[in-house]
């Protein structure tokens, strides 16, 4: 199993997200577990549910050492996590 683990800036969000890529599999931090109920938090799970209905991008929500990440499975690893996800979710998304 390779990983890679890198950060990742949102446009809007206050503090840069956990990225992990894993094998196939890309996780983006979205929101801590604790603190998904507030409505900062359980709006941000909102948006990027709502941008993916409907993709043909396999994805789920997985809770990772505490978090709630977004899990995607693209067919073909992208060389630039941040623009991946730019383009998959809409939102303006920089590696750090």
């Amino acid at each position: 199993m390779t990983e890679r683990e890198l950060r990742l800036r949102v446009q809007g969000w206050q503090y840069s997200r956990r990225a992990i890529v894993r094998d196939n599999t890309l996780y983006m931090e979205i929101a801590r577990a604790s603190c998904s109920h507030c409505s900062t938090c359980s709006g941000r799970i909102r948006t990027v549910e709502s941008r993916l209905l409907g993709s043909d991008t396999p994805w789920r929500f997985v809770n990772l050492n505490g978090s709630i990440h977004l899990a995607v499975e693209p067919q073909q690893m992208p060389a630039s996590v941040g623009n991946y996800m730019s383009g998959l979710l809409g939102l303006q998304i920089s590696e750090s």
